[in-house]
């Protein structure tokens, strides 16, 4: 891990972390990190329902792609909550919220290719059908998942 920067040396990956990241920032770096090491997609499509082609698109829009920003093309920050919902996925326990995620990712990956838009407007427009952020409130609350789930 590098530190006093902005960034976590994943062994070839890095994942940006914001200034003045927090043990849940970090901890979801190492997770990116080992999700982005690890075949899951045959497991998570049986644990999910969904086709293993499209877990793919999946991991890849969320933990390999950059992304059209405000400021530049930019691999997602890790998010504490998604990775904590990734790997309740790929262990077979997932919960609604978690397969609305991965509808979410599905269809702001699918929006931001065919429109060659930013991440913002793809995810505008996935948030209209897929609210991922509003059903995390609803189950868990503002603080996001427990600590300790990573």
């Amino acid at each position: 891990m590098q530190t006093g920067g902005r960034e976590m040396e994943t062994g070839g990956k890095q994942y940006p972390l914001p200034e003045g990241a927090t043990s849940r920032d970090i901890q979801a770096a190492e997770e990116y990190r080992k999700i982005s090491r690890v075949n899951d997609t045959e497991i998570i499509a049986q644990n999910s329902g969904f086709s293993v082609e499209e877990i793919v698109a999946i991991k890849r829009h969320v933990f390999f792609e950059k992304h059209k920003t405000y400021d530049g093309y930019k691999l997602l920050q890790p998010d504490y909550d998604m990775a904590v919902a990734w790997k309740r996925l790929r262990e077979g326990r997932p919960e609604d919220r978690d397969i609305l995620l991965l509808r979410h990712e599905l269809l702001e990956s699918q929006v931001e290719k065919e429109r060659n838009c930013s991440l913002s407007e793809a995810h505008a427009e996935a948030k209209k059908q897929f609210n991922w952020e509003e059903a995390l409130l609803e189950s868990v609350g503002e603080e996001g998942e427990p600590d300790g789930l990573l």
